[in-house]
């Protein structure tokens, strides 16, 4: 698993790539970030601070997660992802 980071109004976030479902029909590729950048983007949508940048990011962003978990092992991470979908 290789975690990487995106840059976002001077702050790195970690981000991680998982497939979930994999070896199914519903097999998807998913990218995964934390639950603060998350509230920096939902709080710029809401107030207009660099909204169209900010609804960009999270259009990449398929679930986010607590800041701890995104230090777990990619089979946590994938299991924790499945799970939102059922």
């Amino acid at each position: 698993m290789e975690t990487y980071t995106i840059d976002y109004c001077g702050t790195s976030y970690p981000v991680v790539d998982v497939t979930i479902f994999e070896g199914t029909s519903n097999e998807m590729n998913v990218t995964v970030s934390n639950t603060d950048l998350e509230e920096k983007l939902m709080y710029d949508m809401e107030n207009g601070i660099g909204a169209d940048e900010a609804y960009r990011l999270d259009e990449t962003i398929g679930f986010y997660i607590r800041p701890e978990e995104i230090s777990l092992p990619y089979e946590q991470i994938v299991e924790i992802v499945e799970e939102s979908y059922n």
